[in-house]
């Protein structure tokens, strides 16, 4: 049986039916790429197209806003307010102190960087501090308090320990809490008796308190001439060696007496 090949029948194109089919296919083309060109154009359009929002949409987004930015303040502020609060836990052994000073009645002695190691107010008053942070209390400050006994070293150091930070006191030495807060209710003899044994420091607080009291008025000092005649004779003994331009060779209730003794005349 005879068959037919299509493909050897078909005439060759021609020259110019290349031309028109080449043609034809680069319009395709470009038809093609301008529509997906279109295309993406209005996919950015409507990407940046303005948003529309309605009033309540507004209201609510700034509410939004102002919620967040309060509550950004509000962390910042709780972060600068918040002090530094160091705990010591674990560390029972304290070394306890007294602050005791002829200062003013609303004086403030803090200890520590921003009162870490204990506030007082007034002339006396007790601080406790962690034996293990004791070097980081002991500064030029505190070291100065204790040598003038502003400080007195209560409980929580050997005798070694006291020995190296100068505190191991001798008897009588320093007034202790009743005789420094009551020392102008003392009677003459428990005043005479006690004042002999107080280092220079303790009796500049007993003179610094009897003229203060003095210059109130007060009717524990007024009057006693002879007690103050005394107490200052005893305190010129630790004097005696000091130049005569040096005013405490004449004693430390000197100007005392001298007014107490003009108001006698």
């Amino acid at each position: 049986m005879a068959t037919t090949n299509t493909k050897n029948n078909r005439k060759p194109m021609s020259e110019e039916q290349k031309k028109a089919n080449a043609e034809r296919m680069k319009k395709a083309r470009e038809a093609k790429k301008a529509l997906e060109t279109a295309n993406e154009e209005e996919a950015v359009e409507e990407t940046n197209a303005p948003a529309v929002f309605t009033a309540e949409d507004v209201q609510r987004m700034i509410a939004e806003a102002i919620s967040k930015q309060q509550a950004e303040f509000a962390r910042q502020l709780a972060q600068v307010q918040t002090p530094q609060v160091i705990q010591y836990s674990g560390d029972s052994e304290k070394v306890i102190m007294r602050f005791q000073a002829e200062v003013a009645d609303d004086n403030v002695a803090e200890f520590g960087q921003g009162g870490m190691f204990g506030k007082v107010t007034g002339k006396r008053g007790t601080i406790q501090i962690p034996k293990s942070e004791f070097s980081r209390f002991y500064n030029e400050q505190t070291k100065w308090m204790m040598e003038k006994r502003w400080l007195i070293v209560l409980s929580g150091m050997s005798d070694e320990e006291r020995e190296l930070y100068g505190v191991k006191y001798r008897p009588g030495e320093v007034l202790d809490d009743m005789a420094f807060a009551k020392m102008l209710d003392m009677s003459d003899d428990e005043m005479l008796k006690t004042f002999p044994a107080l280092c220079e420091s303790c009796r500049e607080m007993v003179a610094r308190r009897f003229r203060d009291a003095y210059s109130k008025r007060d009717h524990r000092v007024v009057g006693r001439l002879d007690l103050v005649r005394a107490l200052n004779r005893m305190s010129k003994e630790d004097y005696n060696g000091l130049p005569d331009s040096d005013n405490r060779k004449k004693g430390l209730f000197a100007t005392l007496l001298s007014d107490m003794a003009d108001e006698e005349l």
